[in-house]
């Protein structure tokens, strides 16, 4: 991928500068991660869409949040624009960790805050009812800085991205929505040590797919840039994908001597890094339905690896004339 080189700095004009400061679409680093979901409200076509973002704040530079954004969603088939949506933030709280004591002796830990925005929509079977279904993207610049495993994590965008199916499915059961990944806690993770952590979906409606199959990817970029860090329209697909640093990959975010998994079926990571960094990583949860795939969720995500201090349990010996004594002795 082409990218533009950068030019020297130059003085810009105080009332330019301002205006930066000001806007809400000013370039800042600010994405973690985060994904969309859909679900069957139950009454006639009426559906939620939800978009989720997980937001630095460590490196926001007090960047306002959007109150709104503006997803688009388009026809699988042939990319045709259905429409655009409207999703209005309903949530933004701070991600709680695991261990908040601990955080002040494990250096530079990331906070992050849950943004969501919802909106109702209707999924007419009149207009929403191609068998190859549709895709709703939301396309946002610029991802966290502190990345370690891709290149100009300052300067890359991200494509948010799901499919789902029809409003009926071609054997005429109603679509219920898409698999729903959830609320992720703040924790961080010590170098050199096994993880396994449950980072899989749950099914919208627990008896409606047959089946959830999940696989690491790499994320998407899209085609927001520093410059241009939010579309009005969200472009169509496909879309280009983040560049790894040497080494890296999708299959290997964490780089060569360490190991990151997912169980297809359950979900599971298992992973253990031999370097601290934050580490971008992405993960796709696949819907099937009477032996076809109906949908998707693409979840993009960071690690933060430390290196810890361990308090290990002490220790206790006795002994006599300095000479320790055995545990199988009997002390009187």
């Amino acid at each position: 991928m082409l990218r533009k080189i950068p030019t020297m700095k130059k003085r810009l004009p105080l009332f330019f500068i301002f205006l930066l400061l000001v806007s809400p679409f000013s370039w800042a680093s600010h994405i973690v991660g985060g994904e969309f979901q859909i679900a069957y409200t139950g009454r006639g076509n009426n559906y939620q869409l939800m978009m989720k973002m997980y937001f630095d704040e460590s490196n926001s530079g007090g960047e306002l949040r959007e109150p709104y954004v503006k997803a688009a969603i388009y026809r699988k088939r042939d990319n045709y624009l259905i429409r655009t949506i409207d999703l209005r933030k309903t949530f933004d709280a701070r991600v709680p960790y695991a261990f908040e004591g601990c955080l002040m002796n494990v250096g530079n830990i990331l906070q992050y805050s849950l943004l969501k925005y919802t909106s109702d929509i209707v999924l007419d079977p009149q207009i929403y009812n191609d068998p190859e279904g549709y895709y709703v993207v939301w396309e946002r610049c610029c991802r966290n800085e502190e990345i370690d495993n891709i290149q100009y994590p300052d300067e890359t965008g991200q494509a948010f991205y799901m499919e789902f199916g029809p409003t009926f499915l071609p054997s005429g059961v109603r679509y219920l929505g898409s698999p729903v990944f959830p609320d992720i806690k703040g924790d961080y993770y010590c170098i050199n040590t096994d993880y396994n952590l449950d980072f899989g979906a749950v099914d919208a409606s627990k008896n409606f797919a047959d089946s959830l199959v999940f696989s690491l990817i790499t994320p998407y970029e899209g085609y927001t840039t520093g410059g241009n860090p939010i579309k009005s329209i969200p472009s169509p697909a496909p879309y280009p994908f983040v560049d790894w640093k040497p080494g890296y990959s999708g299959q290997f975010p964490l780089g060569i001597g360490s190991y990151f998994s997912i169980n297809r079926y359950t979900g599971i990571l298992s992973f253990n890094s031999k370097n601290p960094g934050l580490y971008l990583f992405g993960v796709i949860c696949e819907q099937y339905k009477d032996g076809k795939k109906i949908g998707e969720v693409r979840r993009d995500f960071q690690f933060k690896f430390v290196t810890c201090n361990y308090n290990y349990e002490p220790v206790f010996e006795l002994r006599k004339d300095n000479v320790k004594i055995p545990e199988s002795d009997t002390i009187y």
